[in-house]
């Protein structure tokens, strides 16, 4: 499996809930990357997000067994057998669909923590999309905009593009599943451009949601085999 899949899966970045408050949350995944040359690589497994100690947990079952742990500014990833390996990634878990899930964030992809600036809101097909644009004295940011659609107060799609206004990337909010109040999309496609401007599409799918385990702590934790 190339590792531009799952990557993608992580950077599904950057749901509300009425009254019961969660803290962390798990699920059954699967996905299915899509590249501009026509290659398709799958990935099946669980993932395990725990907001309090901001541990993302990747537990692939195909194409092989391996475990991907993203904690601070630490990826390991550890086959089964294997030795970790440790690679130094940004800090990006508050940013992941799933803290934001879990903080009430998603309908807004965190924005109002974010650097960027509101610059425009209008009403278009039946949906509210918002125009967001980082801060000139924040020069070290790829992403110069980004367009934020909303239906009925949920999530719909994002487009990101650079300082120049070129798309980088569209992600779209699909089949959302409503587990107690939380709300969280079932199916999310992803498309990304590649130098050429041809388009890699990936498509992540959720199911059997389970919120505010208590009873297998073990499995949002991390320890070496």
């Amino acid at each position: 499996m190339k590792k531009t899949g799952l990557w993608a899966i992580i950077f599904f970045i950057p749901f509300w809930f009425y009254g019961q408050e969660y803290f962390r949350m798990s699920a059954d995944f699967t996905g299915k990357y899509t590249s501009a040359d026509g290659s398709i690589n799958l990935s099946k497994g669980k993932v395990y997000y725990d907001k309090n100690s901001k541990m993302l947990i990747y537990d692939l079952t195909f194409p092989h067994k391996e475990k991907w742990i993203l904690k601070d500014t630490q990826l390991i990833k550890q086959k089964e057998g294997e030795e970790p390996k440790v690679m130094e990634i940004p800090n990006i878990n508050e940013f992941s669909i799933f803290h934001l899930a879990l903080n009430a964030s998603l309908d807004n992809f965190g924005m109002e923590n974010s650097p960027y600036e509101l610059v425009k809101v209008e009403k278009k097909d039946g949906l509210v999309i918002s125009y967001w644009k980082i801060p000139a004295n924040n020069p070290q940011q790829n992403v110069g905009y980004i367009a934020i659609a909303k239906k009925n107060g949920r999530l719909e799609s994002i487009v990101m593009l650079n300082k120049e206004q070129k798309i980088i990337s569209k992600q779209f909010f699909k089949d959302y599943i409503n587990k107690d109040g939380f709300l969280f999309p079932g199916r999310i496609i992803r498309i990304t451009y590649d130098d050429q401007g041809r388009p890699n599409y990936e498509i992540l799918e959720f199911k059997n949601i389970v919120l505010n385990d208590v009873e297998h702590n073990e499995l949002y934790e991390y320890r070496p085999e």
